[in-house]
């Protein structure tokens, strides 16, 4: 277990009863991910698939830890 009992998963799969949640959601394909914080609700969206799994994984880790990395353009820190 990596991460704290305050982590939930849940698993919706695409059945022709649930595909109308799936496009009001915004979900563009599968498998994809919504991230929610309890305090302010969905906080972050995005694909987990096998190429983006580990960016999935640090984005979790990151909110689970309570903080963010702020990732910058190589350009504005040529240009500051």
């Amino acid at each position: 277990k990596q991460h704290s009992d305050s982590v939930k998963f849940v698993e919706v799969p695409v059945t022709n009863a649930n595909v109308y949640l799936h496009q009001g959601l915004g979900i563009p394909s599968l498998p994809y991910a919504h991230l929610y914080h309890p305090d302010v609700g969905l906080v972050e969206e995005r694909k987990i698939g096998r190429s983006n799994f580990p960016a999935f994984r640090k984005a979790l880790s990151q909110y689970v830890m309570g903080f963010c990395e702020l990732e910058s353009d190589d350009e504005d820190d040529h240009n500051n």
